[in-house]
């Protein structure tokens, strides 16, 4: 019981030293700094930070800016080039050799005296039509026309004319019942000269 009574004696003791020590280092100690006003360092915090958002939105700026400017250069750089194209095919319109006078492509069209084919009267539509068979297989003298029957006696003329002067023969096929001309076709086959003489 003594040997802890005097253990404790010198614990109290040591902590007293030590506790002299610091009230000793305490009054010898230098005067505590002016406190730092923390609300205006705050303040330049916040400002730092808003300068950086902005500086960050004005590089996001430059950027888009620059893209903007190479893409509008790309879209440039294109549609020179797509009109350089649509000169290179007019021109090469312009040298071949084409059937009929004023023909002409449009943009997905077919142009005759620069007006859209299917705005051509009858009769222009045939004698393009006509010339441009002629053309595309001038070795096979031979035209076939499908409907004939939707041929009036002026569309017949053009053909006529269009086929003598070029020395061409003109197949017609047509609808009738009087078997006169050309060979007659029933129930899909060919009627037999007998039958067509007699008739």
């Amino acid at each position: 019981m003594r040997e802890r009574a005097e253990a404790l004696d010198r614990a109290a003791d040591e902590h007293e030293a030590t506790a002299n020590k610091l009230n000793e280092r305490l009054r010898t100690a230098q005067p505590l700094p002016e406190p730092i006003d923390t609300a205006a360092l705050r303040e330049r915090i916040a400002e730092a930070s808003r300068l950086n958002a902005a500086f960050d939105a004005r590089d996001r700026r430059e950027s888009i800016e620059r893209e903007a400017t190479d893409a509008e250069a790309k879209s440039a750089a294109l549609t020179d080039a797509i009109a350089k194209r649509k000169d290179e095919m007019q021109a090469a319109v312009a040298k071949a050799e084409m059937p009929v006078p004023g023909l002409t492509f449009g943009a997905d069209e077919i142009l005759l005296g620069g007006v859209p084919f299917e705005q051509a009267s009858s009769a222009e539509q045939l004698r393009t039509s006509v010339a441009i068979a002629m053309a595309a297989n001038p070795k096979l003298r031979v035209i076939r026309v499908q409907d004939g029957s939707l041929l009036d006696e002026e569309a017949m003329r053009i053909l006529a004319e269009m086929a003598a002067e070029a020395d061409y023969q003109v197949w017609i096929e047509r609808v009738g019942v009087s078997g006169t001309v050309g060979i007659v076709i029933e129930d899909g086959a060919i009627r037999s000269p007998v039958a067509q003489a007699a008739e």
